[in-house]
């Protein structure tokens, strides 16, 4: 049975026996025409082979519409009827539907293996094919022919849909084993043209409620739209508060407070359009004084942000208000024409300023609010109604985080009438709750993945790339081949599979597969264009390293300290491994050095520019907005805070060549052409790579467990919810 929303579940078990080794053939003949194997006739005894045959029937009737049972045996290929599937996919399909049962995979395990490889591959070539194509400088184009920008449709079902339901047969398929069956002795007729879909019944108003988890402490939340900088409390705030621009489901700029924007000729003044009628959530107005206020705030140097200056520095002067030079960028290069018009003044072009526009930092808050509950922090505000999002903050205590509908929402209104979040240690206590029926989503534990048993699973790739870095100011890293060595002597290939279960992507890629810019045909410091590393290649730049450094011996190597937060046994496991890895490949006895988060955090920011800073480390950057700007020039540029590494800065013989790339970043930034422009940024990514000026690990992946009862919930790479998607996710009666 195959529901509206393409979930399958197996829903006869008539003909199900067990096998009966060395039997000819089947005591009794069953099998409903055109899904039975030939060997269900009465020619021979039903096996797995004969379970894998009606499997292939099946998915040939899912992913063609024709019924086998119309002409048993004589099914077409894929291709004739549908040339969009996978060449891979009807290989396949075509051995399992074999009229020679010795011609089929041999078992159902097989088919499930391939299964997974294709749509491992086509979500892959998804991804490769339509986000690269999302440039943000899209809607930058139309802005600087001076055309106003308007809101753009999401994208609909791609074949990865196709594929999660084959896998979803599969599932359902491997908890039968080897018992035979046909998929029903009851035929369902065979209809031409459109064929009615019933929706699902919604809920009653009062079980319109999201239970949703977080991990961590409530401390740990933060809600202030000037700081909010971890995915936790982005997501929060994005439901709180909005923007004059968001992203939207393929991560482009699309108007969310202001209804349109128009860019100046020369790419440095932005006007901003606001709806008409904007409320905030205690139902007072809401004006361009407003959205000028929220910006000015988030620059004050009174407001400490340690982020806003990353995303909003491009408006000329923030620089001197952030120093406290001046009182107000308001009137300056805020400028405000009437009570619906907003405009900006940038200090250069940058055709990603939209995006990082889109950022909490430039989330609207109501003065008169902040003003009143000045000392006792941003809860309240946002509790006597200060924001303008889809959501209202109803209640917040150390347990949970109560959201209710914002009556006064400028866009569609939100189905759930609440949404729930539960505070949580880690993902294994939000896995059990998930399945004590406590919440209606949760992350996957790594060790989990291979479970035959996991329903309505979505795996989503992140725009996160984890790596490992290494100091440029601190000596053995201020060599580029002792750096290359460290590097290929990784097999990151065989980490993910074995550390983690296959739950990432292995890469040598800094810029993350679906950002705008990444590019597939990048190679690894050896020049190959896989992650399996290269110890013969990594002992020869191990040697010639310590030849250019006038080490005649290992032991004159300076000791390696590798920090890295020991929050979880596998990222214990991870850094045995790698160790390992480096002492059996190049005879490097690396030290480990496990601390928390804040500690790490505090020492990665402290070796930015100093000598006695972490030597090596593990981290993660998860992209803020969807430009190659935030993982290339934001972390390698002079003068950028997140250039923790010291790229550029630096006295090793090849400085020179690395300031060099540093202004090719800097002029990849303003570049209005998005062809030459994105061509720049991964011809500099290349650079970065054979520099090793990261050690990319792995793309991360979030593999995630949704009620079936839970319908339209979107999921997108920046895995924040836009906030007019809201109005489509609601609870069906269950």
């Amino acid at each position: 049975m195959r529901t509206f929303n393409g979930h399958i579940y197996l829903i006869d078990f008539g003909t199900a026996r067990h096998l009966k080794p060395g039997q000819p053939k089947d005591t009794i003949a069953l099998g409903s025409p055109g899904y039975a194997a030939p060997e269900q006739y009465g020619k021979a005894q039903t096996t797995q082979q004969s379970d894998i045959y009606s499997l292939g029937a099946t998915l040939h009737h899912l992913l063609t519409g024709d019924d086998p049972a119309e002409n048993p045996f004589h099914l077409a290929p894929l291709c004739t009827l549908d040339a969009t599937h996978p060449a891979d996919l009807e290989t396949l399909i075509a051995g399992m539907l074999s009229l020679d049962a010795s011609e089929r995979p041999a078992s159902i395990a097989t088919v499930k293996q391939e299964l997974e490889r294709i749509k491992e591959d086509q979500l892959k070539r998804h991804l490769e094919a339509s986000y690269p194509a999302l440039s943000p400088s899209q809607g930058q184009v139309a802005a600087m022919a001076n055309q106003v920008v308007r809101p753009t449709p999401g994208f609909g079902v791609s074949r990865r849909t196709v594929i999660n339901a084959v896998a979803g047969v599969v599932a359902v398929l491997i908890a039968v084993a080897s018992c035979s069956f046909s998929v029903t002795l009851t035929r369902f007729p065979h209809r031409d043209g459109p064929v009615t879909i019933i929706p699902p019944a919604h809920a009653p108003l009062s079980k319109q409620v999201l239970h949703s988890p977080l991990i961590g402490s409530a401390s740990s939340l933060i809600l202030d739209p000037a700081h909010a900088s971890d995915l936790q409390s982005r997501q929060v705030v994005e439901m709180l508060l909005t923007g004059l621009v968001s992203l939207d489901d393929q991560l482009r700029v699309s108007p969310q407070l202001a209804s349109s924007y128009d860019l100046s000729a020369d790419g440095r003044t932005i006007t901003f359009h606001l709806r008409p009628n904007l409320k905030f959530q205690d139902g007072n107005t809401l004006t361009s004084r407003d959205v000028a206020f929220s910006l000015d705030r988030a620059l004050q140097p009174a407001t400490h942000s340690a982020t806003c200056m990353t995303y909003l520095g491009l408006i000329q002067d923030a620089d001197k208000l952030h120093s406290g030079q001046i009182s107000t960028l308001i009137n300056d290069s805020i400028l405000l024409p009437d009570d619906q018009t907003l405009v900006l003044k940038l200090r250069q072009s940058a055709p990603y300023f939209l995006t990082a526009l889109a950022y909490p930092c430039s989330y609207v808050l109501e003065e008169r609010l902040l003003l009143q509950y000045a000392n006792t922090g941003l809860a309240k505000v946002l509790k006597a109604g200060g924001g303008a999002g889809p959501f209202t903050l109803s209640s917040y205590t150390d347990n949970e985080l109560n959201l209710a509908v914002n009556a006064n929402y400028y866009g569609p209104k939100p189905q759930l009438q609440e949404v729930v979040f539960s505070f949580y240690r880690d993902t294994e206590a939000t896995y059990q709750a998930y399945g004590a029926g406590m919440i209606d989503t949760t992350a996957l534990p790594a060790e989990m993945l291979n479970s035959s048993n996991l329903y309505n699973w979505r795996r989503v790739p992140e725009l996160t790339t984890y790596y490992y870095a290494m100091n440029y100011l601190v000596k053995p890293f201020d060599n580029i081949h002792i750096r290359q060595a460290l590097d290929l002597a990784i097999d990151k290939e065989l980490l993910v599979q074995a550390v983690w279960h296959k739950a990432f992507l292995p890469t040598c890629n800094i810029v993350p597969l679906g950002m705008p810019g990444h590019n597939p045909s990048l190679t690894c410091p050896d020049g190959q264009n896989t992650a399996n590393g290269n110890p013969a290649q990594a002992k020869n730049s191990l040697a010639q390293g310590l030849q250019e450094e006038g080490y005649s011996s290992m032991s004159q190597l300076p000791p390696i300290t590798f920090t890295y937060v020991n929050d979880s046994p596998s990222f214990n496991k991870e850094v045995a491994v790698v160790r390992q890895m480096w002492k059996n490949v190049l005879g490097i006895d690396v030290k480990a050095k496990p601390v928390s988060a804040s500690r790490l955090r505090e020492e990665i920011v402290a070796s930015a520019g100093n000598v006695h800073g972490l030597q090596l480390w593990a981290t993660s950057w998860n992209a803020d907005y969807p430009d190659p700007h935030d993982l290339l020039t934001l972390q390698f540029d002079k003068n950028s805070p997140y250039n923790d590494v010291n790229y550029g800065q630096n006295s090793s013989s090849d400085a020179a060549q690395q300031q060099a790339l540093q202004q090719q970043l800097e002029v990849a930034d303003t570049n209005s052409d998005p062809v030459l422009r994105q061509q720049a940024f991964m011809n500099a990514e290349q650079q970065l790579v054979n520099d090793v000026a990261w050690m990319p690990m792995h793309q991360e992946v979030s593999n995630i467990l949704l009620a079936t009862y839970v319908v339209g919930m979107p999921y997108n790479l920046g895995f924040v919810i836009p906030p007019n998607d809201w109005g489509n996710i609601f609870i069906t009666a269950h």
